[in-house]
């Protein structure tokens, strides 16, 4: 530990370290030197060409005023380093506790700040790749389907071939819509708030890719908006998101009519990811049975109303 702060210049008595719950992708720690707190997190799968990636995303972002941990810079100018054997990071700790999923609200306001990050990151473009897409999602399940026999699992590769098929047929139908970069994981864990429910903060950019706008606008939905009652969504919690968004970065006619449709892709493509490590770990899980996401993907798709509801917020 002390070998990988003195890469940062810190010299003194050893940090005090907590580790941090959430975020079960990689390691995160609270560290406490002297007055100082901070946030050391430890990747665990991420490759490091995209960890560069999400450091430089984040450096970007507080340089910009965005409210996110700033990443600190180690003495050689680098952003990350050796913890563990693994690349690492560290962050300024920002004080803050989780936002409310049942507090419309928070919603309303991380559907706000979504929209701010899209405008403020438009036209931005790193050198370094980002792989973990969601039409890769969708591409690996079909591949781990190709190689593995389990129960549904053709099925729902098969149905997660058709579905992309068709919405890329859909989404060639009109105008280009807008690209930038998404952060994808908007869930109430992942947003921060002070004691007055102001939200503060946007954490975890482990997810963020370049994509097509509206991916964010239905992952604010999809997280904040689905009651695990019956596998459904809260049409009005939805409505009020996307029209919060709306407020700051105005969808066009044709980005309402989408919308629903990247519901279903967000539903679908968390479906596969998760079916697909779920294999990897054990081949004879019954991963497709057991997951939610596709559930509530299958429960959208036999319902019909929710999407004319969506689409016809504005």
């Amino acid at each position: 530990m002390q070998q990988f702060l003195t890469g940062y210049g810190f010299s003194g008595p050893a940090a005090r370290a907590t580790v941090l719950e959430g975020g079960c992708d990689n390691l995160n720690l609270l560290l406490v030197i002297g007055d100082e707190q901070l946030v050391l997190r430890r990747y665990r799968f991420t490759r490091a060409d995209e960890i560069a990636w999400e450091l430089e995303l984040i450096r970007f972002l507080a340089e910009h005023g965005f409210p996110t941990p700033p990443v600190l810079t180690r003495m050689d100018g680098g952003l990350a380093g050796s913890f563990l054997g693994g690349t690492t990071a560290l962050f300024r700790y920002l004080p803050g506790e989780e936002s409310d999923p049942r507090s419309k609200d928070h919603a309303v306001q991380t559907a706000v700040m979504i929209a701010d990050l899209h405008l403020v990151t438009q036209g931005l473009e790193f050198r370094h790749p980002r792989r973990r897409t969601d039409f890769q999602r969708l591409a690996d399940l079909e591949a781990i389907a190709s190689r593995l026999d389990s129960p549904g699992l053709a099925e729902m590769a098969a149905e997660a071939v058709a579905f992309r098929d068709s919405f890329i047929a859909r989404l060639a139908a009109g105008p280009a819509i807008p690209w930038g970069i998404v952060h994808h994981d908007p869930n109430p864990g992942n947003v921060l708030v002070d004691r007055e429910g102001k939200v503060v903060a946007l954490l975890d950019f482990d997810e963020a890719h370049s994509s097509h706008l509206l991916t964010d606008v239905a992952g604010t939905i999809r997280y904040w908006a689905t009651r695990p009652e019956g596998f459904s969504l809260d049409t009005e919690w939805a409505a009020l998101q996307a029209a919060a968004y709306h407020t700051r970065r105005p969808l066009s006619a044709w980005e309402w009519s989408l919308l629903p449709d990247f519901l279903e892709f967000i539903y679908l493509a968390d479906a596969a990811e998760y079916v697909t490590g779920a294999l990897r770990s054990d081949p004879t899980r019954p991963a497709v049975e057991e997951c939610w996401s596709y559930r509530r993907y299958r429960a959208l798709r036999e319902e019909e109303a929710w999407r004319e509801r969506i689409a016809g917020v504005r």
